[in-house]
């Protein structure tokens, strides 16, 4: 288990992670409901999520060996009880190198680098890639 202190700062970027998303989902052409069953079967969108938060966590000053933790609590703070079924679906196309699944995953991590390098740039890909989808 996490040290006290550093369950508070692995709570805050958790935080920072959702807050960021958030930012994107009040823009979506679709239901919160909607994203989640997205999310637990389309290899883009589960792609995105996966890179997103991936990115994020690899960039923190937390070591490797809580990455994989870090990651189940944000899932979680994401969609709640679903986000293990999100995880699963997920690691299953990883596990199968779906090119689809593996491009939600570079969107994502662009989507951060040019938002990082210029705060003007906000990650929308989500945005796009859900406009594409349902218009």
């Amino acid at each position: 288990m996490f040290g006290f202190g550093k369950k508070k700062r692995i709570d805050s970027l958790v935080e920072t992670i959702g807050s960021s998303v958030t930012g994107q989902t009040m823009l979506m052409p679709i239901s919160a409901d909607q994203l989640i069953i997205d999310a637990k079967s389309d290899p883009l969108i589960a792609g995105y999520f996966l890179g997103y938060q991936l990115h994020l966590i690899q960039s923190s000053p937390f070591p490797e060996k809580d990455h994989q933790g870090i990651l189940l609590d944000s899932y979680y703070n994401l969609f709640g009880p679903d986000g293990e079924e999100i995880k699963i679906f997920a690691y299953e196309m990883s596990r199968k190198q779906n090119q689809t699944f593996n491009s939600g995953i570079e969107t994502a991590i662009n989507d951060l680098i040019l938002w990082q390098n210029d705060s003007n740039q906000a990650p929308l890909s989500l945005v796009r890639i859900l406009n594409d989808k349902y218009q």
